[in-house]
């Protein structure tokens, strides 16, 4: 500061203003009053005061308007940096609902995966199980299977030796007819199936005829020789050793010569009788097992 400058009081103003100065003594602590009317300054002012005071205003007001500019440059700076923040903060928001939409979806879908996966576990127990029982009665078909495959071997072997509508005893088969026919075609039937009408040679044979029901002839007549009992074979049988009813044979009329079994389901010796040969009846046919027919 200039020592024009040096005083208690001073008022800087324009160039075409006067400089006032008022005086106070800081020492006077009397009751007197100050004379506060203006008055012109009586200091004279050193050359190029006036210039100087212009000078400083003027840096003032040039450091003012940087201020401003720096004020105004801040705040647009500020205020961009607000519209970025605030348009940044408005699409993270948006992020953040969006995102808040896709993680309730893929919870929604969670759920949904998780009550299918409870379904599917349950289907695939249900499946498991399910195979396990056909796994099961796979192996039971197999194993059945096995048993009819085995039986039809030996059904078909038994074929071989037992064809169908025969029954064996031993080594030999017979034939129950189903329809009735006099002796003679009986017999032509029988050697036409590779037999002849059965012959009775044992006990045991007998007791396997008898348990038949119903009657039927036998190959047993005395068509050669009245009184004389022979087989189809040419054998001769008596009346002691075989298997004839009471009082028979009696060759009633005179007409009765050849012989039936007449069976009643239970084992019986006395099963034979005669009658005449021209009458139809069942009849039995005998053959060997494994010969040709």
């Amino acid at each position: 500061m200039t020592p024009l400058m040096k005083v208690n009081s001073i008022y800087c103003t324009r160039n075409d203003e006067n400089v006032y100065v008022n005086k106070v003594d800081l020492n006077d602590t009397s009751n007197t009053k100050v004379d506060q009317t203006p008055r012109r300054s009586s200091v004279t002012q050193p050359p190029g005061a006036e210039s100087t005071g212009g000078h400083c205003y003027r840096r003032v007001s040039v450091c003012l308007g940087l201020l401003c500019v720096l004020l105004f440059t801040a705040l647009i700076v500020v205020t961009a940096h607000y519209i970025a923040f605030t348009y940044e903060a408005e699409v993270l928001k948006a992020d953040r609902d969006h995102l808040w939409i896709n993680y309730s979806l893929l919870v929604s879908q969670s759920d949904h995966l998780m009550v299918e996966r409870e379904a599917l576990q349950s289907n695939y127990s249900s499946v498991v199980s399910e195979r396990d029982q056909l796994t099961v009665e796979r192996d039971q078909l197999l194993r059945n299977y096995s048993h009819c495959t085995a039986v039809n071997k030996n059904l078909t072997e038994s074929l071989k030796v037992c064809p169908q509508g025969w029954r064996q005893l031993n080594s030999m088969l017979y034939y129950i007819s189903t329809e009735k026919k006099s002796w003679a075609s009986s017999r032509q039937h029988c050697r036409q199936r590779g037999g002849d009408l059965v012959i009775i040679s044992s006990q045991e044979e007998q007791n396997f005829i008898s348990k038949l029901n119903g009657e039927f002839w036998i190959g047993l007549s005395d068509t050669d020789k009245e009184g004389t009992w022979k087989w189809v074979d040419g054998t001769t049988v008596t009346k002691r050793n075989g298997y004839w009813m009471e009082k028979q044979p009696d060759d009633y009329n005179k007409m009765e010569d050849c012989a039936v079994t007449f069976c009643t389901g239970v084992v019986s010796q006395k099963t034979w009788n005669d009658i005449p040969c021209h009458s139809t009846k069942f009849f039995i046919c005998e053959k060997k097992a494994l010969s040709s027919f």
